[in-house]
């Protein structure tokens, strides 16, 4: 056996170790803001619903946050920068579902 094919199986191993890594690294941006809460419209919810989304809501944020915070972002900036986005934007539609509540029960008063 020549010293090609012998090394073969010792260079692919080492080809997987290197990969992988890296390859799952570029997952975890969007693995780490899997499962957002769904936010309704406001005429698709009651105060009672909007205010249980709420720790809903709030454990998704520091669940995925956290998540995302042992991604690397060098790894992908534009995957990580993503994810960010997607929590702020999980976040600016709960809290417009709750300003527009607000507003509805002071003007009821």
């Amino acid at each position: 056996m020549n010293t090609i094919a012998k090394s073969t199986p010792k260079l692919f191993a080492l080809l997987i170790a290197v990969a992988l890594p890296s390859l799952a690294s570029a997952h975890c941006p969007q693995e780490a803001t899997a499962g957002a809460p769904h936010i309704p419209e406001i005429g698709e919810v009651s105060y009672e619903e909007v205010k249980a989304l709420g720790a809903e809501v709030k454990r998704y944020l520091s669940r995925a946050g956290l998540a995302l915070s042992q991604c690397e972002p060098r790894d992908d900036t534009f995957l990580y920068n993503a994810a960010v986005a997607e929590l702020e934007d999980v976040a600016e539609r709960y809290n417009r579902l709750t300003d527009a509540y607000n507003r509805s029960i002071a003007t009821r008063d």
